[in-house]
């Protein structure tokens, strides 16, 4: 499992800094802005729970919008096309191979 890099959340549309440790109290109609390698996450907190529970109990205090559900999955595809396209290898690319993908990566751009 990874963690989220610091500077990479927000909460109510405030960054938080590399520096600080800690971001703002959460409170129920706060949206947080996760960002995991490609990936935006936003997520309206529900509620706060009283305690640190199990992972259902956990899940039921936030929802992920659709905006961000539809993003990420748009995402994905694009991905998913990119790598499709690509020349296959098989194995280690030997030095007419690597030129060649060097080559297709240059006409993308």
């Amino acid at each position: 499992m990874t963690s989220v890099s610091p500077g990479a959340t927000g909460v109510a549309g405030l960054a938080r800094s590399p520096l600080r440790s800690t971001c703002p109290p959460v409170a129920p109609g706060d949206t947080l802005v996760i960002t995991k390698d490609r990936y935006t996450y936003e997520i309206d907190v529900l509620a706060t729970p009283k305690r640190r529970g199990p992972a259902p109990e956990a899940r039921a205090c936030y929802a992920e919008t659709e905006d961000s559900v539809a993003a990420r999955e748009a995402l994905s595809a694009s991905i998913k096309a990119a790598r499709m396209s690509q020349p296959l290898t098989q194995g280690r690319p030997d030095k007419h191979t690597r030129r060649q993908l060097r080559d297709w990566k240059d006409r993308r751009e």
